[in-house]
């Protein structure tokens, strides 16, 4: 998250703090994260936010929490939040770019999927991600996005392909650990 996570709930949270504080030191647009903001900490001004954010001491999981709050911004018709989603979107569209490029596939019919939380978002993030790659990897062929225990498919779906016997108490760690997290994501309202 530190050296590059761009489009992760992660990044779209922080940037969502980012263009709050902005625009309340009148660095940047006006936003209705703002009000967002200061209703999800209890502060009444973003001013009081600082002091209140650090002593929370929130770790990445509690601050990606945020970004589902930006899409629903965003769904309610704040351009700010819509700007943030857009670029998260593109910025994962470049990464697989970045993949196909390195792969040497630039011009194959690939396959592209996706999967996390941040891909709901249909109109300000799912599509112009889908858009993006189109534009990029014009022979691509886009699936539409994967939600919850299909996305622990791909690491499945690896572990066959290396021939690790997936018997039964291995796939009941990994369900066990799958649903820990989901157990994490909904404590935090994801």
């Amino acid at each position: 998250h530190i050296l590059g996570d761009q489009g992760s709930a992660y990044y779209v949270a922080v940037e969502a703090l980012r263009a709050a504080m902005k625009a309340y030191d009148g660095r940047g647009p006006s936003t209705a994260l703002e009000a967002k903001i200061c209703e999800l900490y209890g502060v009444r001004d973003l001013g009081e936010l600082p002091g209140v954010f650090y002593a929370l001491g929130q770790g990445v999981s509690e601050i990606a929490s945020l970004a589902r709050y930006v899409a629903q911004v965003a769904e309610e018709g704040d351009a700010v939040a819509a700007k943030i989603l857009e670029d998260g979107a593109h910025s994962l569209a470049e990464a697989v770019l970045a993949v196909a490029s390195k792969l040497g596939m630039l011009n194959d019919e690939i396959t592209v999927g996706s999967g996390g939380g941040m891909f709901r978002n249909t109109k300000h993030f799912w599509q112009p991600f889908a858009a993006k790659v189109r534009s990029m990897l014009p022979k691509a062929r886009i699936k539409k996005p994967l939600y919850s225990y299909e996305v622990a498919l791909g690491g499945i779906v690896y572990y066959l392909s290396q021939r690790i016997n997936v018997n039964d108490a291995f796939f009941d760690k990994m369900v066990s650990q799958t649903d820990k997290k989901f157990e994490t994501l909904q404590k935090y309202g994801r």
